[in-house]
């Protein structure tokens, strides 16, 4: 065990991380920006954001029944659908790839 007098806890405490490294010849540890995470990490991220994302979407489905009336819902995705591949295609997307993913991470898991 170390002890410091107070005048050199002092001095210590002005040092940042990277000088007392430097002083003692010892490396600096790798920063986050530079660390890969490994896949599993990046799957299971995903996972949770796919979630959320549908979460989200149910919550605002229901917002907008609430809001509209009865068949709002319904009525908003049926407008959505028709209204040109350019805005369809994408809001197809948007819906298919988290119920897909969401459900094969849970496969995954389930399996694991």
């Amino acid at each position: 065990m170390t002890i410091l007098s107070k005048k050199s806890g002092e001095e210590y405490k002005k040092q940042n991380y990277s000088e007392r490294m430097n002083k003692t010849g010892r490396p600096v540890s790798p920063h986050v920006t530079i660390y890969a995470f490994p896949v599993t990490a990046l799957t299971s991220i995903t996972v949770r954001v796919t979630g959320m994302a549908m979460s989200v979407g149910c919550f605002g489905l229901g917002a907008v029944e609430l809001v509209g009336g009865s068949g709002t819902a319904a009525a908003t995705m049926e407008m959505i659908g028709n209204s040109g591949v350019l805005v369809s295609a994408p809001a197809k997307f948007c819906v298919a790839f988290p119920l897909v993913y969401h459900y094969l991470g849970a496969v995954r898991h389930f399996v694991w």
